[in-house]
């Protein structure tokens, strides 16, 4: 990022949990408004592109929703992480 900084990257079952415990933090509202944006992307090219983190560390853990990710065709795509079950959502496309 032009400013030096990154969303979060996730490599451990601890580091997941923690980002859920510090992410959700109004349980009074639905799933679809506590979304957290996650440095997970991947971009459409090159054709053999695959996920990696924004910040350039290890893709070392991954802990997808069932039936996740979707194989979408789109130019770029980024992850939101939910909060409140603590797995990975393909978020936007663009």
């Amino acid at each position: 990022m032009s400013t030096g900084g990154h969303l979060v990257s996730i490599h451990s079952e601890e580091e997941n949990t923690f980002i859920s415990s510090t992410s959700f933090a109004d349980d009074k509202n639905a799933d679809c408004l506590q979304l957290t944006w996650i440095g997970l992307k991947k971009p459409n090219y090159p054709a053999n592109a695959t996920w990696a983190w924004t910040d350039g560390s290890a893709l070392d853990y991954l802990n997808w929703a069932p039936g996740k990710p979707e194989d979408i065709t789109e130019n770029f795509m980024y992850v939101v992480y939910v909060p409140s079950i603590a797995q990975l959502f393909i978020a936007d496309v663009f």
